[in-house]
């Protein structure tokens, strides 16, 4: 870590350190909503979810821990991770997840099984290799999978990685964030789903700015005396601060 980047998160400890990720309030779905727009394995996943949570989408950071801790089906945890990062508000967003289970690698129980499996065992550029692969499921929600699947298992687990972040790290105006972001379109961050999905060239460029961003997030982390999610989530609230 440069000394340029890391005396300006030293300068904001004490943010970092309150800016505790489980305070988050918990995203709330309309059950029948969700019913009603989703249709076969992503309908059928669904059902087998709401069992789980007793018929509510009621759904935290916690809560997925706990489905992630107590293994529930794998299909279901990225159920559960696709909603809590949804806006209950987002009227395309069943139609998104929908999208999604056409993907045998997701609708698929053994496919999708072994993404969580390689997770479980720290292989996680492989699976941001297959998730990659998935159409429309880009960085900002993979991310979400490959935090939510390694947060409780690894120390050095991956981290959520989404525009809004990408925003916050361009405001630092640091070596590591030049490194990580273009600070002219931190739209396009890191997500070859621009281009050509065959390019491998550019998918490994993906794979390098990521792991740039979260190796960075844990060693700043170390520092402080706190979680690298507590670096992520204030970077996340940093992109509105003027």
């Amino acid at each position: 870590m440069d000394p340029v980047t890391l005396a300006a998160f030293q300068a904001k400890d004490q943010e970092i350190v309150a800016a505790d990720p489980l305070k988050q309030p918990p995203i709330v779905h309309d059950v029948t909503r969700w019913q009603t727009r989703l249709a076969d394995t992503a309908e059928e996943v669904l059902n087998q979810l709401l069992k789980y949570t007793d018929g509510q989408l009621s759904i935290s950071r916690e809560t997925i821990f706990h489905a992630v801790e107590n293994g529930w089906e794998p299909r279901c945890r990225f159920l559960l991770q696709m909603l809590w990062g949804n806006s209950p508000q987002d009227g395309r967003a069943p139609r998104k997840v929908l999208g999604y289970f056409n993907n045998p690698l997701i609708a698929e129980e053994h496919k999708y099984a072994e993404i969580t499996n390689d997770l479980a065992a720290g292989h996680i550029e492989r699976a941001f290799d297959a998730l990659m692969k998935v159409k429309g499921l880009n960085t900002s929600f993979l991310t979400k999978v490959l935090y939510f699947e390694t947060r409780t298992r690894r120390n050095n687990y991956a981290l959520i990685y989404d525009e809004r972040v990408a925003a916050g790290m361009v405001k630092l105006v640091s070596p590591w964030a030049s490194s990580c972001v273009e600070s002219s379109a931190p739209r396009a961050y890191l997500d070859p789903q621009a281009g050509p999905l065959a390019n491998k060239k550019r998918l490994g460029e993906a794979w390098t700015k990521y792991w740039s961003y979260v190796e960075g997030c844990h060693t700043i982390a170390k520092a402080l005396n706190t979680q690298a999610d507590h670096v992520e989530y204030f970077l996340f609230q940093n992109r509105q601060a003027r």
